[in-house]
């Protein structure tokens, strides 16, 4: 994850359940979280895009990305 944070680009494989996912929406959450929105913008206008190959995996990580999120202000 330090690569991430900092600003990398990552690539990786793994088996379900270790954490691919979680990896880089901490990385996203720290990078809005730590660059506030300084001004006027569009109501719904997205900070983040994030793609996926499937709707279900869209799905999957839209939960993720809701658990992990309520943890933040």
């Amino acid at each position: 994850m330090p690569h991430t944070l900092n600003g990398n680009d990552a690539i990786g494989k793994a088996q379900t359940g270790t954490g691919k996912t979680a990896a880089f929406l901490i990385t996203i959450f720290n990078d809005l979280l730590n660059h506030p929105i300084e001004g006027e913008r569009y109501l719904g206008e997205p900070r983040a895009v994030i793609i996926a190959p499937t709707r279900e995996l869209v799905m999957q990580i839209a939960s993720d990305a809701e658990e992990l999120g309520r943890f933040t202000d």
